[in-house]
This record gives structure tokens, C-alpha cells and sequence, in this order.
């Protein structure tokens, strides 16, 4: 396995996500076609392989063209924490502006969590926002631990989805203050949902 990014450009990016330092960052990568906002083809990045080991975290750099996107990011991944006592770990996965790492503020578009719980399936995250790229910006995806070490069950994966334009909808905020009935029926429906798992 061989290094994808400096270490330093490790340790900003994970001091930024979530406030503790890193050493360092390895692991392979693929290079697929870059992504273009003038087409309606979505370009899913591949982002290391199956059974790849990462000391602490791992950064990637995307090749996509400026626009506007839907961007989905999922990861799985085998947790170990240093600690032998630790009964669980989480990991933490976002899509970056690589250019504002030494700036002092790094443009974080958005970031998901997962955790595994010790001898349970490995931490799955998923999510996905809408992101504009700019011409100024380099995409890049970060994937941190903390203190240890995580193998990929699969490759993470960054899809982008061009969209045309982008328009924000109107919502109401439905009052349950007072609203004795709807908070009855709000606690069965959530009591349902957790026992039928």
C-alpha cells in the first residue's frame, strides 16, 4: 500500500472534522473519468480497495469539474481502536475542499458517523448532500478513526449526480406543544418502529 496523501494534509483534516490529530494516511486509490455538470451521467469514485488498512485515516483527491451536484458517500469498514479495553469505535467520513486545508478554515460540505460496537458488523455510513463546486475548489473525501486503525469491507464509494439548478421548498412546523394526543401517537409510533427493529 502506498501513501495517498501527507501526513500533515492527514492531521488538518482531522483536526478540523472532529478536533484530535492524526499521523498518518496509506492505502490505494482509482481514477475514474472526471465528473461533469454539463451532462446527466452520474461518476461514482471508488476510493481504496476491499481489505485496505489505514493507520488512523485516509484523504483522497476527486477529479471533478465545476457545477452543481448531488453527492452520495457510503463507507464500510472493520474498526480497530488502540485501546485493547475499547468496547467500541467510530469512524467519521466527509467531502472536503482540499484547497482550505492550511488555510486556517477548511470547507466542509458534509460528513457522516458510524460506530462498531466490539465483535458486532462492521461501521456502515451513508449520506449525501448537494454541493456546488467552484472553480477555486479541489474535492476530496477524509475518512478518520482517531486513535487506531480501519480495514475497508468495500471500497468507499463518492457518486456525483449533476443537477440542473437547485430551488428551495417551503415547510410548516407542525405544533405539538400542548398536543397531548399527537405526542401519544409520536412515542407508539417511534416504540413500533424500534421493536419491529
Amino acid at each position: 500500500m502506498r501513501p495517498t496523501f501527507k501526513s500533515a494534509v492527514l492531521v488538518g483534516a482531522a483536526v478540523l472534522l472532529i478536533g484530535v490529530t492524526a499521523a498518518s494516511s496509506q492505502g490505494s486509490s482509482s481514477k475514474p473519468a472526471a465528473a461533469a455538470a454539463d451532462g446527466q451521467t452520474a461518476v461514482t469514485y471508488k476510493l481504496g480497495q476491499r481489505a485496505d488498512i489505514f493507520q488512523f485515516g485516509a484523504v483522497w483527491q476527486l477529479d471533478v469539474k465545476p457545477g452543481l451536484y448531488n453527492v452520495d458517500l457510503r463507507a464500510t469498514a472493520f474498526l480497530e481502536p488502540s485501546d485493547p479495553q475499547a468496547t467500541a469505535a467510530s469512524m467519521i467520513c466527509g467531502v472536503i475542499d482540499l484547497n482550505t486545508f492550511q488555510n486556517g478554515y477548511t470547507r466542509i460540505y458534509f460528513a457522516e458517523t458510524a460506530t462498531q460496537i466490539f465483535n458486532g458488523p462492521p461501521a456502515a455510513l451513508s449520506g449525501a448532500s448537494v454541493v456546488r463546486v467552484a472553480n477555486d475548489m479541489t474535492p476530496g473525501v477524509v475518512c478518520f478513526i482517531g486513535d487506531g486503525a480501519f480495514q475497508l469491507y468495500q471500497p468507499v464509494t463518492a457518486t456525483f449526480m449533476p443537477l440542473g439548478k437547485r430551488t428551495y421548498g417551503d415547510s410548516t412546523e407542525v405544533p405539538i406543544n400542548g398536543g397531548k394526543q399527537m405526542k401519544k401517537d409520536l412515542r407508539h409510533l417511534f416504540k413500533a418502529h424500534a421493536l419491529r427493529g
